[in-house]
């Protein structure tokens, strides 16, 4: 994407975006903007205000990201293995994300982790998203999963964790590099590697 827009794909551009990429989440997670706005404006917001580079069509940007994101996939360590273990012990699993519908159900089929979950929740087509409670409260009502009885595993403690903590539900936080949490966002339990999370279940 920096290649396209003529900028060097370097660590620094990298991190400077993600920067800018989360706190436009934080603000669509916090009900600021909307998810239209977002998608829409990122890039060129980012472009315009960091380098000066101006855009004639962010749409075209989206459009091009979303295209190439939906292309790729990288399985965590552990992941799959958990995964198969879980639904062999007859756990109901349900995928809750606030990505781009097309781009998430292309990539969960491209890693063949589709075949794991039962149902797919995405934002996009319910009409609420993490962290509100709405979002939750529609899982609830479509799928077998019961509030009591269910655990949210989430890397985003502004969304995953948050949400969790809103609808009453326990949560694992999936922390990999052990960061401290100064946030709102409050996990029943956290884990650096997917492979921890049986102990959670087993208890």
């Amino acid at each position: 994407m920096f290649t396209y827009v003529g900028l060097e794909d370097s660590p620094e551009v990298r991190a400077r975006y993600h920067r800018y990429n989360r706190a436009m989440w934080s603000s669509l997670e916090k009900g600021y903007i909307s998810r239209e706005y977002l998608f829409l404006k990122r890039f060129a917001s980012f472009l315009d205000k960091i380098y000066d580079i101006q855009v004639d069509n962010p749409q075209t940007l989206d459009d091009k990201y979303q295209t190439w994101l939906s292309q790729e996939h990288r399985l965590i360590p552990g992941a799959l293995e958990t995964l198969q273990t879980l639904k062999t012990q007859g756990y109901h699993l349900y995928v809750v994300t606030n990505g781009v519908a097309s781009t998430q159900k292309q990539r969960l089929k491209d890693s063949g982790l589709n075949q794991y979950f039962e149902k797919v929740f995405i934002s996009e087509e319910i009409g609420a998203q993490k962290p509100a409670l709405a979002f939750f409260d529609y899982v609830f009502a479509h799928s077998e999963a019961k509030r009591e009885e269910s655990l949210v595993l989430g890397d985003t403690l502004s969304s995953d964790i948050l949400g969790a903590n809103n609808a009453g539900i326990d949560s694992v936080w999936f922390n990999p590099k052990w960061q401290p949490n100064h946030s709102e966002a409050k996990p029943t339990y956290a884990i650096k590697r997917w492979s921890d999370l049986g102990k959670f279940l087993e208890a």
